[in-house]
């Protein structure tokens, strides 16, 4: 694990962010939050984690942040959550032109959290943004992969809020997932992994409550 973990921290990049392969010289949201949740579960057991590689995350993922001034025109688009410079949402990557979508904006609120920091004005836009979008992005982009992704790192943001925000955006989630189970106790995923990448993410939001 020890090993696994220094692969991680040395791959990391430039940007202070990681991409699909070690050693890219670009960053995105998507693979930094996977990077970043896998270094706290590391160190929570114990795992040696440079303190230097979670600031430099930090730092990338809060220039990935769209401010409240720069606010622009969100544009709605199927299996994305939208594209647009809407303040609070986070960028794909900290190209301009990138999208910024409530997936992305999940991630990144999820990966600062998992590098400790729970407080900033950056987190607070972003959970406006979130509580902006959450409906008409659950409405726009079910049983796609999008949603799937966008509500597993959503459900752990939300939860480690607290209320009230928790409690509003938890009754919507579980309401939309029941509704969307089918007989046989999956969900459908038409656009993605498939239907049993749909039923294993659906019962990991689900059961965030039971931790």
């Amino acid at each position: 694990l020890q090993r696994s973990v220094n692969l991680i921290v040395d791959s990391q990049n430039s940007e202070g962010g990681w991409r699909y392969r070690p050693f890219a010289r670009e960053s995105d949201m998507s693979i930094t939050v996977c990077q970043v949740l896998a270094l706290r579960s590391a160190r929570n057991v114990g795992i040696h984690v440079p303190v230097t590689t979670i600031r430099n995350a930090q730092l990338y993922v809060t220039r990935s942040a769209v401010r409240s001034n720069e606010r622009g025109t969100f544009r709605p688009f199927r299996g994305h959550g939208g594209y647009g410079d809407d303040g609070g949402s986070f960028r794909y990557q900290l190209k301009p032109q990138t999208r910024a979508t409530f997936p992305l904006t999940a991630a990144g609120v999820t990966t600062l959290y998992a590098a400790g920091e729970y407080d900033s004005p950056v987190i607070r836009d972003a959970l406006d943004f979130m509580d902006r979008r959450y409906e008409d992005f659950s409405e726009e982009n079910g049983n796609h992969y999008f949603f799937f992704y966008g509500h597993y790192y959503a459900v752990q943001a939300y939860y480690i809020t607290g209320d009230p925000k928790w409690t509003q955006y938890f009754r919507m989630i579980k309401r939309v997932l029941l509704e969307e189970q089918r007989p046989d106790g999956s969900w459908q995923c038409h656009t993605g992994p498939g239907d049993a990448f749909g039923t294993a993410v659906a019962t990991l939001i689900l059961q965030i409550p039971l931790q």
